[in-house]
């Protein structure tokens, strides 16, 4: 059966560690794909602005699973968008603000939030990855003026697993493990395999027609739906565990190597 989808995480798989791919490689791909009526997505946690940026080019070609599953734009249409009710938000901070440890992203549809207090030396750093950022006094101030669609922790990488097991949430919120100190508080169900469900129904593809690339705990339903999931040789554990091929780093541009040999062979 010919792949007629690629989905692929952004950081850590797709993107080196400077945020930078093979450019030009990947238009050589993208340009034979397209022409076969395939369909290329980027799944992520990371913000829909920000996920698009690395692609201008392309315009509307190309779909994105963005906030690990609750934005989904296909191919220039809105898909899907899941909103935290204003409570659910409210008793999720509550919680949060118990650890010290702990800073705290709020993401919206219109735009991420971090505290004041937080400091500009993180507000920077956490612009890299939501191009639609603001400080703010107090997270109120976003809740009451934008749809919240999950949580982005930043905390000490070797106390990832342990806060993920001590969180006290509600039952439909669910941590999930990005890599590098970094996790995802998401509604239950609302993950990155998922979505990919649904952006097939929406394009008339079944899974058996996608693969699927990824390094981290929030990309294992997507390498587990998919009719062939990659994990990149530096993936953790539970990404190497859900996939069914592994290739190159995403220094060496796994990713891309891979698509450009599975045209090749004209698989794709």
């Amino acid at each position: 059966m010919s792949i007629k989808l690629v989905a692929v995480d952004m950081d850590g798989t797709f993107l080196t560690h400077d945020k930078t791919y093979d450019r030009e490689s990947f238009h050589r791909f993208f340009e034979y794909f397209h022409q076969k009526n395939g369909h290329f997505a980027v799944a992520s946690g990371n913000q829909y602005y920000q996920l698009k940026s690395f692609f201008e080019e392309y315009g509307d070609k190309i779909s994105y699973i963005a906030e690990n599953g609750a934005w989904i734009m296909s191919e220039g249409k809105e898909l899907y968008c899941g909103v935290i009710d204003p409570k659910t938000v409210r008793d999720v901070l509550a919680e949060l603000q118990k650890y010290r440890q702990i800073k705290i992203v709020v993401c919206g549809k219109n735009s991420a939030y971090v505290l004041e207090k937080d400091g500009l030396v993180f507000y920077e750093q956490i612009h890299r990855y939501y191009h639609k950022l603001k400080r703010v006094k107090n997270f109120e101030e976003g809740i009451v003026r934008d749809h919240i669609l999950k949580f982005a922790l930043m905390c000490p990488f070797d106390e990832t697993n342990e806060l993920m097991s001590q969180l006290s949430l509600p039952d439909h919120i669910v941590p999930t493990s990005g890599g590098q100190g970094c996790i995802d508080l998401i509604v239950k169900g609302q993950n990155k395999g998922n979505a990919l469900l649904k952006l097939c129904h929406d394009l008339d593809i079944s899974l058996d027609e996608c693969i699927a690339f990824g390094d981290g705990g929030n990309d294992v339903e997507m390498l587990s739906m998919a009719g062939c999931g990659y994990a990149v040789a530096n993936a953790g554990e539970e990404a190497k565990q859900a996939a069914d091929k592994m290739i190159d780093s995403n220094e060496n541009q796994g990713v891309i190597k891979e698509l450009l040999r599975l045209m090749e062979k004209a698989i794709l």
